[in-house]
C-alpha cells in the first residue's frame, strides 16, 4: 500500500498528542483510559506525515516485510510519549521521516504488543535509532498477550538479542528462526538503550519474515484450546 493510501485512511489534521486514547502508568502497569468510550468505539486518527519516498525494505531471499500483516487497530504501545508514537516506527511512510520516532516516556523501556491479521513466521528485524538513544536489548514473545512491565520477566522469551550501532545504521537483527513459526502476535520488550539515557528513540522497526498461508486459523485456534 502506498503512502498516498495510507494518508487516505483514518487521516486526521489533528494535532500528533491527540493521537493516544489510552496511555501506560508506569505505577501499575496498566493501560489508563484517558476519556469514556471502549477501544472499538475509539477512531484511531494518524497525524500527517511528511511526503517522502518509501523504498522498500530489502529482506533475505524467501523472505518479505510484513508490515501489511499487522492488525493496526489492535497494535498497543506501553510507556510510549503521546507525541511520539508506536506509528512513527511502524507504519510504512512514517518509518522512512527521520524526523519521527516513537520515543518513551517514564523512562527507557517500551513494550510493545505487534498482533497479525494471519499467521506468520518470523526471519528477522530492522530497527534504527540514534545512537545513544537507540534500543540495545531486546526480549521478544511470541503469541503472548496481556504483558506489562509487572509481569514481562514472567514469561518465558523466545529470544533475546543485543542491537548493535550496525544494527541501528540498517543491518538486519537475525532471529532464532525455529521459535517463530506460527506467529500470530509478537511483544518486544526494549528493556534498556545504548547509552545511559532515560529516554529511547526508535525510528524504524520493520519485522521480516513470511505469512504461513496454509494455516487455517480456526483449525489452529481449536487445536490450541485442545491442549
Amino acid at each position: 500500500m502506498s503512502l498516498n493510501e495510507h494518508c487516505h485512511i483514518h487521516f486526521c489534521s489533528e494535532v500528533f498528542s491527540s493521537l493516544p486514547l489510552y496511555t501506560a502508568d508506569r505505577q501499575t502497569q496498566t493501560k489508563q483510559p484517558e476519556r469514556s468510550g471502549s477501544r472499538q468505539e475509539a477512531t484511531v486518527c494518524f497525524p500527517m506525515a511528511t511526503a517522502v519516498v518509501t523504498a522498500p525494505v530489502v529482506a533475505a531471499r524467501g523472505q518479505v516485510d510484513l508490515v501489511e500483516c499487522i492488525d493496526w487497530q489492535s497494535v498497543e504501545c506501553l510507556n510510549e510519549k503521546s507525541t511520539h508514537t508506536f506509528v512513527n516506527a511502524l507504519k510504512q511512510g512514517y518509518r522512512e521521516d527521520n524526523g519521527l520516532h516513537l520515543e518513551s516516556d517514564a523512562d527507557e523501556q517500551l513494550l510493545l504488543y505487534i498482533p497479525f491479521n494471519q499467521v506468520v513466521k518470523l526471519h528477522s528485524l530492522i530497527i534504527k535509532g540514534p545512537p545513544d538513544e537507540g534500543p540495545r536489548t531486546l526480549k521478544l514473545f511470541a503469541n503472548r498477550q496481556s504483558m506489562g512491565f509487572s509481569n514481562v520477566n514472567d514469561f518465558p522469551i523466545n529470544d533475546a538479542v543485543t542491537v548493535s550501532l550496525e544494527h541501528l545504521e540498517g543491518k538486519p537483527v537475525p532471529l532464532k528462526y525455529v521459535k517463530f513459526q506460527n506467529v500470530r502476535s509478537l511483544t518486544v520488550f526494549i528493556e534498556d538503550n545504548q547509552g545511559s539515557s532515560d529516554c529511547t528513540q526508535v525510528q524504524k522497526l520493520a519485522i521480516i519474515g513470511s505469512t504461513v498461508e496454509t494455516t487455517n486459523m480456526s483449525e489452529l485456534k481449536k487445536i490450541n484450546n485442545e491442549n
